[in-house]
């Protein structure tokens, strides 16, 4: 399915401030987060499984094996980005003066 770009709704602001400002969307970003990193750990397991299975001879294709790694090679990278962006973020609000 093929999403337009007019399709796309508007971001309304004022509304997200607020959420940002709410307790609930705190627990949230912290369970979007642990879910988050609990995908990318699942996927790095997968791959670890399908290439120990590969190894002892068990029938598993290669191109699955190929598949499952890179998808916990870019979930790895994608957390990493995340952390540096959170980490960065910490550093300019630390410099900031209240």
């Amino acid at each position: 399915m093929r999403v337009s770009l007019f399709q796309v709704q508007p971001l309304n602001l004022p509304r997200m401030a607020e959420n940002i400002k709410s307790k609930e969307s705190q627990d949230s970003f912290s369970a979007f987060l642990k879910n988050s990193l609990n995908k990318a750990n699942e996927l790095q397991i997968e791959a670890d499984n399908l290439t120990k299975k590969m190894i002892v001879g068990d029938d598993v294709e290669l191109h699955q094996v190929m598949i499952a790694t890179e998808k916990a090679e870019i979930a790895m990278q994608l957390t990493l980005q995340i952390r540096n962006k959170l980490v960065e973020a910490y550093q300019e609000l630390s410099k900031m003066q209240i």
